[in-house]
């Protein structure tokens, strides 16, 4: 981290932690005796995005959302993940054709954090459910 990433990060630390106590209820996902699990996976990429910068400001059951990304050149079936917060990553590769044929057709997918854990290993530091 340079010096201006951490002069943004320290200004922005006393708004995002009032934020967060106004939005905490709000950014929890609701999940009904409708709804169907689809998947848990870790997020990929954690560490390459805004994942580790904003770690201490996440926990479980925090909604996600899922954005599709077509034009990303390396994953036709891109998925990125992103909370109020910022993006946090994609979903994995390996398991992201289902949810992306589903996206395309226009399903109403809902997604949220469900795992947190200091590792050094990225892959371990954070899961997610996603429901229909």
């Amino acid at each position: 981290m340079d010096r201006r990433q951490f002069l943004t990060v320290a200004l922005a630390l006393p708004v995002m932690v009032m934020l967060r106590t106004e939005q905490k209820a709000a950014d929890q996902v609701v999940i009904d005796q409708q709804s169907f699990l689809l998947q848990e996976s870790p997020i990929a990429g954690f560490h390459y995005y805004d994942g580790e910068l904003v770690f201490y400001d996440l926990y479980p059951g925090l909604a996600l959302q899922l954005k599709r990304e077509p034009s990303n050149y390396r994953d036709q079936n891109a998925i990125e993940i992103y909370c109020a917060l910022g993006k946090l990553g994609y979903v994995p590769k390996s398991a992201n054709t289902t949810l992306a044929q589903m996206m395309d057709q226009g399903v109403n997918l809902k997604a949220e954090l469900t795992q947190l854990t200091e590792s050094a290993d990225s892959w371990e530091m954070a899961r997610f459910k996603v429901w229909v």
